[in-house]
């Protein structure tokens, strides 16, 4: 398993949180919660969020995006945002559904025009095999984005070229290095680990944060 403490846990309506002050006590610094998919809600987000602020985790929030125009999905993910969380990208493989890079493209400088801060870019195999094809521009806004990479083993995985990674997803769904759990979640957990000092994640955050423009 990585040789590190598990610092952030991402959740969705999936997960039974019986206590976010467990979940902190147990080390949780970085609480990341879907937003969206598409232009629909995830039911548990807000409740979540609540229940995380309310005990002054970081808090951020992911969208899980689905083929179609990148901008207006930008632009729905936008409004679930509160000032000072986390905004990211889940770009994934949903079974012939996944955005296309020119549409995570047009996401992302969505929210860049709209915030003037990048998303963390959350992804695993499929961007990593889309670039081995040429199918990521050299000069793609994606490559600014911090990555933030899912691979369930003990090897730390490299983000595609150019990009600096900032956090592991070790594990999910009870796949992958142990531990699987955290307190305060009674089910198999989500998990990632901090690439760095972890003194630098609330400037990580603050940095990647939405904060609308005046």
């Amino acid at each position: 398993m990585p040789n590190k403490q598990p610092l952030i846990f991402d959740g969705y309506h999936g997960d039974s949180i019986s206590s976010f002050h467990d979940m902190k006590n147990a080390g949780i610094v970085l609480t990341i919660f879907k937003a969206c998919q598409g232009t629909s809600d995830d039911s548990a987000y807000e409740g979540f969020v609540d229940r995380a602020l309310s005990i002054d985790l970081l808090v951020g929030a992911y969208h899980f995006a689905t083929k179609g125009n990148g901008k207006s999905q930008a632009q729905h993910f936008l409004k679930k945002l509160r000032p000072g969380m986390l905004m990211a990208l889940d770009f994934e493989e949903t079974g012939g559904t996944h955005m296309s890079v020119a549409e995570a493209e047009n996401f992302v400088q969505e929210i860049v025009d709209q915030t003037g801060h990048l998303p963390a870019l959350y992804y695993g195999h499929l961007l990593l095999e889309i670039e081995k094809e040429g199918g990521v521009g050299a000069d793609s806004i994606l490559r600014q984005c911090p990555a933030w990479i899912s691979r369930y083993g003990n090897t730390q995985p490299k983000p595609i070229a150019n990009q600096d990674m900032v956090m592991w997803q070790y594990t999910g769904d009870g796949v992958g290095p142990k531990p699987h759990r955290i307190a305060g979640c009674d089910n198999d957990a989500d998990l990632s680990v901090w690439i760095g000092n972890p003194d630098d994640i609330p400037a990580f955050v603050a940095k990647h944060s939405f904060l609308a423009k005046s």
